[in-house]
């Protein structure tokens, strides 16, 4: 993957680490002030919709930060280029079953799971 791609990924894992580090600290605030309230009604009820809503606002940065990362365009190369190569290997799998070659089978089972590994080392880190 070239360095700016690689620069990118980075940078958004970075910035939403930061902002799930946020919100997880306003989270813990929030459920210590929801523990130290003695009475239910109104304040409790907005402290508890706040925390709810915060878990919810989590995993909405979670799932837009891995899809910017997705949809770069090296990324979304790379991720074709491993759709095919697990294609090839459950198919030399599936052959492996009824082989009497399991060993070249076994063999050219590896080399398309290198392949695979090599892609994700050379493209995606």
């Amino acid at each position: 993957m070239p360095d700016d791609t690689s620069q990118h990924v980075e940078k958004i894992n970075s910035e939403r680490n930061k902002m799930l580090e946020a919100l997880f600290t306003a989270q813990s605030i929030i459920l210590a002030e929801i523990a130290a309230t003695t009475s239910a009604g109104p304040y409790l009820s907005r402290l508890v919709d706040r925390r709810n809503a915060i878990t919810m606002e989590r995993n909405q940065v979670i799932d837009a930060a891995d899809a910017a990362v997705l949809n770069l365009p090296t990324v979304q190369a790379a991720l074709s280029n491993l759709e095919k190569l697990t294609k090839e290997a459950t198919a030399e799998a599936n052959v492996m079953k009824t082989t009497t070659d399991k060993i070249t089978r076994a063999t050219n089972l590896l080399n398309i799971a290198h392949k695979f590994t090599d892609l994700i080392t050379t493209r995606l880190e």
